[in-house]
């Protein structure tokens, strides 16, 4: 890659750096600015847990965008910026320019949101903790599986072994 090209780039994850941040600084005393739960009623209380959280996933989520940015910028620096993570083919320039960040071409990036998909639905459909699978229970208001219960009387379609 050119080295004007690679100054570009460069530029532009230094400033998302900045930017991601003041962002994480922000959202951080957001949430943490919220003023003591000791004086107000339960509905202030929750209200006050709630924008709590929402800033801290607010800033989780920055945090995740700052990690690849800092990446790419240490890619930069080792000479590797530009090639795909997994298979070491070079990324295409329209990616690069959408996501200066870009970890993977986007075969490859094809490929880890379906391992990621397929993970996430193993795990809601097929094992908990260390314990094993999770077998579905009948429902409790009509004995039915739960894929097949309209009452919606059950606690939960899945069994409290783990």
């Amino acid at each position: 890659m050119r080295k004007e090209r690679l100054a570009s780039f460069k530029q532009r994850l230094l400033d998302k750096q900045r930017q991601l941040a003041d962002g994480v600084d922000r959202s951080a005393l957001y949430g943490k600015d919220q003023e003591d739960d000791a004086i107000k009623d339960l509905g202030d209380q929750a209200n006050t847990a709630y924008t709590r959280e929402f800033f801290f996933e607010l800033g989780n989520g920055d945090r995740r965008l700052l990690r690849d940015v800092v990446a790419a910028l240490q890619r930069i620096d080792d000479g590797s910026f530009g090639n795909c993570e997994r298979c070491g083919e070079t990324i295409g320039d329209k990616r690069l320019e959408a996501l200066p960040f870009a970890r993977y071409c986007i075969d490859c990036q094809r490929l880890v949101e379906q391992e990621e998909r397929a993970t996430k639905r193993a795990r809601s459909i097929g094992t908990c903790c260390s314990a094993g699978p999770i077998t579905p229970r009948p429902c409790a208001g009509c004995a039915t599986s739960p894929s097949r219960c309209a009452t919606g009387t059950r606690p939960s379609p899945f069994s409290s072994d783990c």
